[in-house]
């Protein structure tokens, strides 16, 4: 993420995502976490690590997809909580896609199989130690 412009990351299996966002924004919190997977271990540091009045997109729940919610720190904190889901925000599917095909996005190609390689192609997807999309090509042998 650093290699692609991120100013800070945060590795969180080795770190607390909580205490590492405090102190990279010297105790104020993060404006807007991007969450993906809903696992109940990651969601609470994740949530805790947002600055007042901060954003949670969250999509996908690969995780397990039940979470804690702490309620009172939601309303204290003026936090917002929004469904990543491109069909949830009329426009923004068609402003994604017209900056992709503009070439504003760079998609991390991890490897391109064959169609006839799908199992290799569903183990690597699988393994955490992978960077970038796992791409199928059916024009290849």
């Amino acid at each position: 993420a650093l290699a692609l412009g991120a100013d800070a990351c945060i590795n969180y299996r080795s770190s607390d995502i909580t205490a590492a966002a405090l102190g990279i924004t010297e105790g104020k919190g993060v404006n807007a976490v991007f969450e993906n997977i809903a696992d109940p271990n990651l969601w609470p540091g994740a949530f805790n690590s947002l600055a007042k009045n901060g954003t949670l997109v969250t999509v996908g729940a690969h995780g397990g997809g039940d979470v804690t919610l702490d309620v009172r720190r939601l309303y204290r904190d003026g936090l917002t909580i929004k469904s990543g889901l491109w069909y949830s925000h009329a426009g923004d599917a068609d402003n994604a896609l017209a900056l992709a095909a503009a070439g504003r996005y760079r998609a991390e190609i991890h490897t391109v199989l064959p169609l006839s390689q799908a199992p290799e192609a569903h183990r690597i997807a699988s393994r955490s130690d992978t960077f970038g999309k796992v791409v199928m090509d059916p024009t290849l042998g």
